[in-house]
């Protein structure tokens, strides 16, 4: 890519691509940058990195590489991953404002940031669980963003929906799209009359970009749905220490795996209808769930080789 860059053999976005990566790198030496996918990986040398990879290069085809496979080179987007301040969360991600379905010119571009807390002590199945968590995120903003219905912040970057735009989507009284067959509509108007129906039931919170993760927004399956298989099926179960697999099999018995994985699968969506839901079905509190993820994150194997 040198060379090209040298002869002006290089796309515009290929060029600012090299610009902002340039750039990362004079603060960050070590970081690693996936030129062909646009990803870069600022967190060389740690555990995230390390958790990271072994994700990345799973033999087996997963959530975590489709989702990543989304930030391929065809699809102009940028992806940036950080470990850094999140505040109390585990993870947080971002987009920028010049992300819109209008934009053409520029690729659209999200940095996700995994707390530098949950990086000094938290296990490597916490480190795991909020990885897949926060690039579920960036998929869904993206796919959100290029269909025009949501817009980030200029100086935080959050995702939030334009003035009026339910009123222009759902009309006045916001039954613009009630009884009708979600199959005959385009992909952005599916995702309107989706919103729009839960601001009509009273669900559309602003814990929105959580909320989804529970419907059937994007795929048959929900996103906490996937996101627990995957924990199951891709998680090191054999890396955890004898004491936090005795402990959780006298939770929960033979069953263990599964029921940690469900547990995990929840802990950032702990403010949604869904999650309300799913604790008063399985007869679970707070604190008793709070208690399983809290010994995931402290008790778990926390040494990724």
């Amino acid at each position: 890519m040198l060379s090209n860059l040298e002869n002006g053999q290089v796309t515009a976005e290929a060029q600012a691509f090299f610009d902002a990566a340039f750039q990362e790198l004079q603060n960050n030496p070590d970081a690693e940058v996936v030129w062909e996918d646009r990803i870069f990986e600022n967190f060389d040398n740690t555990k995230t990195d390390c958790v990271h990879e072994k994700l990345k290069n799973n033999n087996s085809p997963n959530l975590y590489q489709n989702l990543l496979d989304h930030f391929a080179d065809g699809t102009g987007n940028w992806l940036f991953m950080d470990v850094g301040a999140t505040g109390t969360d585990w993870g947080n991600t971002y987009g920028s404002w010049l992300n819109s379905g209008n934009n053409t010119s520029l690729p659209d571009t999200y940095k996700i940031i995994i707390s530098s807390d949950l990086e000094q002590t938290g296990s490597n199945l916490a480190i795991m669980t909020t990885l897949a968590h926060e690039l579920v995120h960036a998929f869904m903003f993206d796919v959100l963003s290029d269909a025009g219905i949501i817009l980030f912040d200029q100086n935080t970057g959050e995702p939030g929906f334009a003035p009026n735009a339910f009123t222009d989507w759902c009309g006045a009284n916001g039954t613009n799209y009630n009884g009708v067959n979600l199959n005959t509509l385009t992909r952005p108007e599916r995702y309107k009359a989706m919103f729009c129906a839960m601001q009509l039931s009273n669900n559309l919170t602003p814990e929105w970009s959580h909320d989804i993760f529970s419907t059937n927004m994007f795929s048959t399956q929900t996103y906490q749905q996937q996101l627990s298989d995957f924990i199951l099926n891709n998680h090191d179960w054999s890396s955890e220490p004898s004491v936090f697999v005795a402990a959780m099999q006298a939770e929960f018995g033979n069953n263990w795996k599964q029921q940690v994985s469900e547990f995990m699968s929840w802990s950032g969506l702990r403010n949604t209808q869904g999650f309300v839901n799913w604790k008063n079905l399985n007869n679970i509190s707070d604190v008793y769930h709070n208690l399983i993820v809290s010994m995931v994150k402290d008790s778990g194997n926390n040494n990724c080789q």
